[in-house]
């Protein structure tokens, strides 16, 4: 990894340290529709994809899994994303399956949270009883 792929705080890095969280999710999906890249990285390597793992925003996580980020990239420490997860926590299975499955995986749909899936099989199963 050379400097000149090290860029300056993205514009994706800034949308990412706002505290309201709609609108950063709205920003962030906005940018990356307009083709920004999603991997870009910060001096020390750092991508965004890093950077919420490390802040727990499990939202933003999904949210650059279904645009496709690379979850492979390392720091300037040799480390991915997964590597400041903390095992057994929900945003370290949501990487390995990630990791495993790619953008497809079943708790990574356009972003959304998993309790909507949750939900709607729930739904089904309980509607199913009903009507057996």
């Amino acid at each position: 990894m050379n400097e000149s792929q090290l860029d300056e705080m993205s514009l994706l890095h800034m949308v990412m340290m706002n505290d309201k969280k709609i609108v950063t999710l709205k920003c962030i999906d906005y940018m990356l529709c307009q083709g920004l890249n999603i991997n870009a990285r910060k001096r020390n390597g750092l991508t965004a994809a890093h950077i919420d793992v490390m802040d727990e925003r499990k939202d933003i996580l999904q949210l650059l899994m279904a645009h496709q980020m690379n979850p492979r990239y390392e720091d300037l420490f040799r480390k991915n994303p997964i590597d400041y997860a903390q095992q057994d926590t929900k945003i370290y299975h949501l990487l390995r399956n990630y990791f495993e499955y790619g953008p497809g995986a079943p708790n990574i749909r356009n972003g959304k949270d998993t309790r909507f899936f949750f939900f709607k099989k729930h739904t089904f199963k309980k509607h199913e009883a009903q009507n057996a």
